[in-house]
């Protein structure tokens, strides 16, 4: 959000590397906001897996409503009875 894209990169780079639990959601949403939806919606699917999705985010700021205006948002939802 702030402009630093590489630095944005590395940091996901480091993130995906080794991937903890909690951190399904922060990946998703730093590519959401970097614009690369199709590796956003990735990380959901693969946060929802492990049961370590955190989704409200995604469905109340303002700064996401390009993902929620995407129809694959809609699986994630169905996912966890939350549509």
């Amino acid at each position: 959000m702030a402009g630093e894209r590489e630095q944005a990169i590395a940091l996901m780079q480091h993130l995906e590397a080794s991937p903890k639990p909690d951190s399904f959601t922060t990946i998703a949403w730093v590519y959401a906001h970097m614009g690369d939806l199709d590796a956003c919606f990735r990380w959901l699917e693969t946060g929802f897996k492990p049961r370590q999705l955190q989704i409200g985010s995604f469905r109340v700021f303002l700064g996401v409503a390009h993902v929620r205006a995407d129809p694959r948002f809609g699986d994630p939802l169905k996912k966890m009875n939350l549509d």
